[in-house]
């Protein structure tokens, strides 16, 4: 099944958006509204890395009916996400948001009933003053006309930096971090939003955890993914 969007609408959106026209990479005149790269900078854009060894995303059964990651962590992904996180410009929120969004479109597939955005706890949130991936999430779903429920999962506990972690480490720091509010319909198509995912143990927690509440189809929807054996350095 065909998903309902048509690539006109995500058109209009950025046609009616006031935003810059200038290419956030190099600086010369963008494709059109909305996505601030020229279409050089678009196509140079770094592809998703090839898939792991049996530890990468989606090895585990369960975890993940979908998942959909458009390109490596590298240049220029990769300052667009820092560029986001650390310094707060949600300009690139907009960018990685909309990427997502027309990667979601190319593939043709079954549209999410709702983006579920990977939540920050709330001492990192009042640090912080925004979630990444909220934003990320906002420009997804308005691009592709689906909900972005930003509460419907919490982070109970606080945890240490997963990119500070070696791989046997993270999935014990992650574990129990997560609560859902409320309980999905069984017919609930999820789509978990993260900014970047390197060996998907916070994202794979996450799931089990919508999972444990009812969700039987859970996507995961990122950014960006680590090349295997790189971590993602703030």
């Amino acid at each position: 099944m065909e998903t309902p969007l048509r690539v006109p609408m995500i058109t209009r959106l950025l046609e009616r958006a006031l935003l810059s026209a200038a290419c956030c990479v190099c600086g010369l005149r963008a494709l059109g509204a909305g996505l601030d790269l020229c279409a050089s900078c678009r196509e140079g854009l770094p592809a998703p890395p090839q898939a792991a060894p049996a530890q990468s995303l989606g090895s585990i059964p369960g975890s993940f009916d979908r998942v959909l990651i458009p390109h490596a962590y590298r240049y220029p992904i990769d300052e667009f996400i820092r560029a986001l996180k650390f310094r707060g410009e949600r300009r690139y929120g907009r960018v990685l948001g909309l990427l997502l969004a027309a990667a979601h479109v190319r593939s043709a597939a079954t549209a999410p009933s709702s983006l579920v955005p990977l939540p920050l706890h709330l001492a990192r949130l009042r640090h912080r003053g925004f979630n990444q991936a909220s934003t990320i999430a906002t420009y997804a779903g308005a691009a592709l006309g689906v909900r972005v429920e930003g509460s419907r999962l919490l982070r109970v506990r606080t945890t240490a930096e997963q990119s500070r972690l070696g791989p046997g480490q993270r999935q014990l720091n992650v574990l129990g971090a997560f609560a859902a509010r409320g309980r999905f319909q069984s017919e609930a198509r999820i789509a978990i939003v993260d900014d970047v995912v390197t060996t998907g143990s916070t994202a794979r927690e996450a799931a089990l955890c919508l999972r444990e509440a009812g969700a039987q189809h859970v996507e995961l929807w990122a950014a960006a993914q680590v090349p295997w054996g790189r971590a993602a350095q703030p």
